[in-house]
């Protein structure tokens, strides 16, 4: 509100992509985030925008992601044996049991 004048101010109104930071200005989301009512969110996990000013992210090609982080502005080619070893991981395997199973040393 302008107290001088008792009028509020309106924001700007923004091309999609964008979003206001005064009532006259626009400044573009950044690659990695998308414009969404007004504001930039970053990119989820596996998804990437490589412009500035996008109003969506694009998913990762099989075979490719971020590596679990958000706000990407690309993707990675995987890595098929850290994918393996973390999924082993998680499942509560070890390479000593995967050796062990397989008749590894």
């Amino acid at each position: 509100i302008n107290a001088e004048y008792g009028v509020s101010e309106a924001a700007a109104v923004c091309p999609g992509g964008s979003y206001s930071t005064s009532s006259s200005e626009c400044t573009w989301c950044s690659a990695g985030t998308y414009e969404t009512d007004g504001t930039c969110e970053d990119c989820a996990v596996d998804y990437y925008s490589s412009n500035s000013g996008s109003t969506s992210c694009d998913a990762c090609a099989s075979g490719y992601t971020t590596n679990d982080e958000v706000g990407q502005s690309s993707c990675s080619e995987e890595n098929i044996i850290e994918t393996v070893i973390d999924d082993l991981t998680n499942s509560g395997l070890s390479a000593v049991t995967i050796g062990a199973v397989g008749g590894g040393v």
